[in-house]
């Protein structure tokens, strides 16, 4: 059988999705989805296209880890693993080394691998969906394309924080961004929807979902964006604080007496949409609590009244946050051309782009567009030329003796 197809896995943080495209012209073969990964009600979809073969399980008790997510939906791949050429993965954290796609070898695994420490909520997951995803389909090599490379050359003033600068120079401090393979994305997507070059256009593109970013995209490139030396930072999130003053991190561990890394996971897992609201990270569930309807979503449980009144806070600092970011970015840039809604939150939340758009009636006139990201697709346009480089898969040993990754 020809291996003629690319497998693309994108981990999120409670999400799996898995695309196989043709690699002659990335044209979509199957598409699969789990949702609500480590909670209960986790959902799968997989869609077969040339055939039109749709599943849909529900999993009441939950998928704990994405390594099970992945393994369920290999089970129904059939005879697609035989015509894999290779498997592209998003990795969230690339560093300054990884600036384009790269083949996932022992010595790149262990390099990302120590990148864990700023990025906890998310390489830890793409890392270990790596080496199950070696162990599904042994022999096929791996890439990986990073969230970081599109922003790899955004203008020193926006890169550098006002730190010592050897700090940037010995350790690597600086912006590095986030989100980029869905900005990038979505930048070309916009132009094409706008009928202009790229080159020509000045663009906000706001990624909002369980992690939500924005980026500034002048003449084709970014310029600007919310997320820095982590995907902490910036925007109010479903479980990250975004921005919050240093010294606040300090005073936590002197008066509290708490580790780094406990007011880590405050700040990463216990913050943002959670934190502010309290018994939920779903915009939806803050939606519903704060009076708004939202179509097709019923909430858990009845709302309180102190439900009530931190949702409204909670949804307030949410919109606020977008708003001041949009301003910024528009005004470093000398104007706004198009908003670009997307994410779970941009793209399905007529709420949301409403409340974020009556707030920015200012800088009238600009074009509010919303536009579904596709990272898989993108994943795969990026890492094409690499696959067909790459030696071809070859026969493998039993999955119990493979190695973690090619060597």
């Amino acid at each position: 059988m020809s291996r003629d197809c690319l497998l693309v896995v994108n981990a999120g943080s409670a999400t799996l999705k898995v695309k196989i495209f043709k690699l002659s012209d990335l044209s979509l073969q199957v598409a699969a989805q789990m949702e609500r990964i480590g909670l209960s009600g986790s959902t799968l979809e997989v869609h077969e296209t040339s055939s039109g073969r749709m599943i849909r399980r529900n999993f009441p008790g939950g998928v704990a880890q994405h390594q099970q997510a992945l393994r369920e939906i290999r089970s129904h791949l059939n005879h697609w693993g035989e015509r894999l050429r290779a498997a592209a993965h998003r990795i969230v954290h690339g560093g300054r080394t990884f600036r384009k796609p790269t083949a996932l070898t022992k010595d790149v695994l262990t390099q990302l691998h120590a990148l864990s420490a700023i990025s906890p909520l998310h390489n830890p997951i793409n890392l270990a969906v790596v080496e199950e995803t070696v162990r599904l389909f042994p022999g096929v090599p791996q890439i990986g394309v990073f969230d970081t490379a599109y922003f790899a050359d955004l203008p020193e003033e926006a890169a550098i924080y006002a730190l010592p600068y050897e700090y940037a120079e010995k350790y690597g401090i600086r912006r590095y961004g986030f989100h980029g393979i869905s900005h990038q994305f979505l930048a070309e997507a916009a132009a094409k929807s706008l009928g202009k070059p790229l080159e020509r256009l000045r663009l906000v593109i706001a990624h909002l979902g369980s992690g939500c970013s924005l980026a500034a995209v002048k003449n084709g490139a970014p310029v600007d964006t919310t997320m820095g030396f982590s995907p902490l930072e910036g925007l109010t999130m479903g479980t990250r604080s975004g921005d919050v003053d240093p010294t606040v991190v300090t005073y936590l561990q002197k008066v509290q007496r708490l580790s780094p890394e406990v007011v880590e996971t405050i700040l990463n897992r216990q913050s943002g949409i959670l934190g502010l609201f309290g018994y939920s990270s779903d915009l939806r569930d803050v939606l519903c609590a704060a009076g708004h309807a939202v179509t097709g979503y019923q909430p858990p449980k009845p709302f309180t009244a102190q439900d009530r009144t931190r949702a409204k806070l909670a949804l307030d600092v949410f919109i606020y946050d977008i708003i001041r970011y949009v301003g910024a970015f528009a005004t470093v840039m000398g104007g706004m051309d198009a908003l670009v809604f997307s994410g779970a939150i941009g793209e399905r939340s007529a709420v949301v782009r409403a409340l974020v758009k009556e707030r920015l009636k200012i800088f009238l006139p600009f074009v509010a567009l919303t536009i579904a990201t596709d990272e898989e697709w993108q994943i795969a346009k990026l890492s094409q030329s690499l696959a067909r480089r790459l030696p071809p898969p070859v026969e493998a040993a039993p999955a119990a003796q493979q190695p973690a990754v090619a060597a």
